[in-house]
Formats: C-alpha cells, sequence, structure tokens
C-alpha cells in the first residue's frame, strides 16, 4: 500500500461522525493540499505556512462528504450529565443534513452524499 495515495482519485469524510458540512470543506481542502505537499515532498509536515502555500490551480485530490447523518452538528451533551460522553458514539438526534448534490459550491468537493443511513 505504500505510495498509493498517488494513485487515488479522491476520498470521503464523515461516514462515522456527525461533523458539520462547512467545517468539513476547510478540513477537506487542507487533506487535499496535504496530500499534494506529501506525495511531492514526504518530508512535509503540512503545517499551515506549507499549506497556504500551495499555489492556486495546482491539481488538488477531490473529495466528497456524506452529510447523511450532520444536519445538528456533533452532539453536545448536557453539561455535567456525563463524566465521558463519547462523542464518537451515535448520539441522539443528529438530524439529515443536506441533500444528496453535485452543486457543492466547492471547486474540489464533487458531492454532497447520504452514504450512512442513521439506524
Amino acid at each position: 500500500m505504500k505510495g498509493q495515495v498517488k494513485r487515488a482519485d479522491g476520498f470521503y469524510l464523515n461516514v462515522a461522525d456527525f461533523q458539520q458540512t462547512e467545517e468539513l470543506l476547510r478540513y477537506e481542502e487542507s487533506l487535499s493540499r496535504c496530500l499534494y505537499l506529501k506525495t511531492s515532498d514526504r518530508a512535509s509536515t503540512c503545517t499551515g505556512a506549507e499549506l497556504d502555500a500551495v499555489p492556486t490551480g495546482t491539481p488538488l485530490t477531490h473529495f466528497v462528504i456524506d452529510t447523511s447523518r450532520n444536519g445538528k452538528g456533533v452532539w453536545q451533551p448536557p453539561e455535567g450529565k456525563y463524566a465521558d460522553p463519547q462523542i464518537w458514539c451515535k448520539p441522539p438526534g443528529p438530524g439529515v443534513g443536506r441533500r444528496p448534490t453535485t452543486d457543492t459550491s466547492n471547486e474540489l468537493a464533487d458531492a454532497f452524499l447520504w452514504l450512512r443511513p442513521r439506524a
């Protein structure tokens, strides 16, 4: 598998989480820039300055976002009720996010998809 990331057509996030779409768009763009840096210079540590220095127009890896369960974002447990809220678990009432579409208004985001059901 080593070195195979160069062959990837894209990636996806949020299938096992509930992060809000706007946050994911920023994160995934940074991840695309980091992939570019790592494939061109393995010594890169993807610092903020390195990510910002990626030239405009550089071909970056595209992605899709699962919006099937992120309509309300990450669950925030009632304060003081849980010693360990385990926010990574299935939270109560997450709500569906944006409908599936290829109209994402982001040049790297190819689609918002409903990849995983609530249940």
